[in-house]
């Protein structure tokens, strides 16, 4: 690191994620985070409502300042 550099974070990446054992083991107070990611693909339907999710955040948020359009299955 050099001086004026923001201190690294940790990821760990797991299958499922237990937000009781993350609280317990203070991996918030050591900047590591817990990410839980999917072994399989969900549904075409679940992807699309959670991009959709997704960008409604974005824009609820000011980060996303410019329409996007639908894309037409």
């Amino acid at each position: 690191m050099v001086q004026g550099e923001n201190l690294p974070v940790g990821l760990i990446l797991c299958t499922g994620k237990n937000e009781e054992h993350v609280e317990l083991l203070r991996l918030n107070d050591a900047n590591i985070r817990v990410a839980e990611y999917m072994t399989q693909l969900p549904s075409r339907e679940l992807l699309q409502q959670k991009l959709h999710e997704s960008i409604a955040r974005a824009r609820a948020n000011g980060l996303l300042e410019t329409e996007v359009p639908d894309e037409q299955d």
